[in-house]
């Protein structure tokens, strides 16, 4: 989907999109390209061609030195001004010009709960009116509660274990919510990878898993900012 000249693993992180200067709306990714899972050696956006039915490098981003993390980009209006947040603390303006210039891409504070994990998605739940944050640590998945995609956000709440099972890339559907958002649903890769698993469970090694959260669980109460 995204052939480079360089050798390197090259991972998408996260799509979303933007209307370009002639009006049409165009697909776009964040990338890294690296030598398997060390820090990565290449980073930027890349378009997707239609006609060539793949992703081509556009921009360059400078890399953080820290390994491969999933991005699972929002939008959110700020003052008036849209933006596309990538993770809760890096955004950029919901303009093409704004996109291709590096310069623009703003990196944000953001206030997680004290007892934080590593953060996996942020989503805005119109049942709680607050944004629904959602972590992990190996095999389990984490959430709370904020106003905004920074937070401040309340106590981290563990919602989903699996005994000795690694469970990673957690992401929220918003378009999968329920009565009003009172309802949600998010996903995450089941695998022994990772993990401190003796043995695979069948059929479902490396499998999607979703599950379903109901947000007027009494247990959730401490989420909360």
């Amino acid at each position: 989907m995204l052939p480079l000249k360089e050798k390197g693993l090259v991972w998408i992180e996260g799509l979303f999109t933007a209307k370009a200067p002639d009006g049409r709306e165009r697909l776009l990714a964040t990338y890294t390209r690296q030598d398997g899972l060390k820090p990565p050696l290449e980073c930027g956006v890349a378009l997707y061609e239609d006609a060539r039915e793949r992703f081509e490098p556009w921009v360059k981003l400078p890399c953080q030195k820290k390994s491969h993390r999933s991005s699972h980009p929002i939008r959110y209006s700020d003052g008036g001004r849209e933006f596309w947040y990538l993770y809760p603390w890096l955004r950029v303006p919901n303009e093409w010009s704004a996109i291709a210039d590096p310069s623009r891409w703003e990196r944000r504070e953001v206030k997680l709960p004290p007892n934080a994990q590593r953060v996996s998605s942020v989503a805005w739940n119109e049942h709680r009116r607050r944004f629904v944050l959602l972590m992990e640590r190996t095999g389990e998945v984490w959430y709370a509660e904020g106003p905004r995609p920074e937070g401040p956000f309340g106590q981290a709440v563990r919602i989903v274990e699996h005994d000795h099972y690694n469970f990673y890339n957690v992401v929220q559907h918003p378009f999968f919510d329920r009565e009003g958002g009172r309802v949600i649903y998010f996903e995450g890769t089941y695998t022994d990878a990772f993990s401190g698993a003796k043995s695979k469970t069948p059929r479902y090694n490396y499998k999607q898993i979703m599950y379903r959260l109901r947000l007027d669980d009494a247990r959730l109460r401490d989420a909360q900012p």
